[in-house]
């Protein structure tokens, strides 16, 4: 399948990227359902709908889904259709129930941020 849209692991102003940190501690096998998930998305668009993709609020914050060894994967997300472009903010692991406050508010702050500077 051809990638039709970039995917972006968001960087901090100091160029850290809790995404690919998060990623990268996670067992091998979950990496793998998280990159093709990634890819899935890539390829797919944002038509992608669930069980894989769910939009989570009006701001245009939305969740990558997946399961994995250790529970439910949450990779957080915004995306730029002009650009054709996928930001991906935050990763979680939970068990269960929505995704908690304090990471949407997490996500939701690294989205303002990469939007404000990219203008």
């Amino acid at each position: 399948m051809q990638l039709r849209w970039r995917i972006v692991l968001y960087e901090s102003a100091s160029g850290r990227s809790p995404v690919a940190e998060f990623i990268r501690q996670q067992p091998v096998k979950d990496q793998v359902l998280i990159d093709n998930k990634i890819r899935m998305l890539a390829t797919i668009g944002p038509t992608l709908g669930m069980p894989h993709a769910k939009n989570l609020d009006k701001e245009g914050l939305w969740e990558l889904r997946g399961r994995g060894t250790r529970g439910n994967y949450r990779m957080l997300y915004c995306f730029f259709a002009s650009e054709k472009t996928f930001v991906l903010v935050h990763g979680i692991l939970k068990q269960r129930g929505p995704v908690p406050h304090n990471d949407l508010d997490t996500a939701r702050r690294r989205m303002w941020e990469y939007r404000a500077r990219r203008e």
